[in-house]
């Protein structure tokens, strides 16, 4: 008959429970990470729609972002 070697397999285990804990600390935080972004995003379209003055965000390519709806009308 074959030993298991009952440390090794509980090391396993553990590392496993270990892993799973973190991957669910890690998944909520990026929850809670693109909740904030969300939330963040709401905002910023809040204040610059009502601008009268056309806002644009250009990266450092040159490619542009974002326009405001102002630029639109």
């Amino acid at each position: 008959m074959d030993c298991i070697d009952t440390q090794s397999f509980a090391n396993s285990e553990n590392d496993i429970n270990l892993n799973a804990s973190r991957y669910e600390q890690l998944e909520d935080k990026l929850k809670y990470k693109h909740k904030q972004i969300e939330e963040l995003s709401k905002r910023f379209k809040v204040l610059v729609e009502d601008f009268t003055d056309v806002i644009g965000i250009i990266d450092c390519q040159g490619k542009i972002m974002y326009i405001s709806e102002t630029s639109k009308k």
